[in-house]
């Protein structure tokens, strides 16, 4: 299974367009199963099995530094395809962990664990003790 995650300058290099459906199109002219479009602090576009997805940004409480945030997002990408989750929740994980990635300076240092994704995103209770 290919899967194909970039930003808008990077496809257009790679296929010859920034526009999201064209890149979409090619894409699967290529027999790529998932592609997702980073937009940064305008959210991400995925596409899986004729689902089309507009997902929204999580805004950061503080943008300190934008370096990892597409790798924190690409993991978050792919943690959601291995653990078979619908295209919706996969961009929302993986929107969530580049939102958190920001907040941080440095390019691995703000990658959250799994339980403070899950925390953020309101599937698990955070016990302070």
């Amino acid at each position: 299974m290919d899967i194909l995650l970039t930003g808008l300058e990077e496809a257009e290099l790679l296929l010859g367009t920034n526009e999201p459906k064209e890149i979409i199109s090619e894409c699967k002219k290529l027999g790529i199963a998932y592609t997702a479009i980073k937009l940064g602090d305008k959210g991400a576009i995925g596409y899986h099995d004729g689902e089309y997805i507009e997902a929204a940004p999580i805004v950061p409480k503080k943008v300190v530094d934008t370096v990892g945030a597409g790798d924190g997002f690409d993991a978050g990408f792919i943690y959601g395809v291995l653990n078979n989750w619908p295209l919706e929740r996969t961009l929302k994980f993986a929107n969530t962990i580049g939102s958190m990635v920001v907040s941080i300076k440095g390019d691995n240092e703000g990658l959250p664990y799994l339980e403070d994704v899950l925390i953020k995103l309101g599937e698990k209770e955070f016990i302070d003790r």
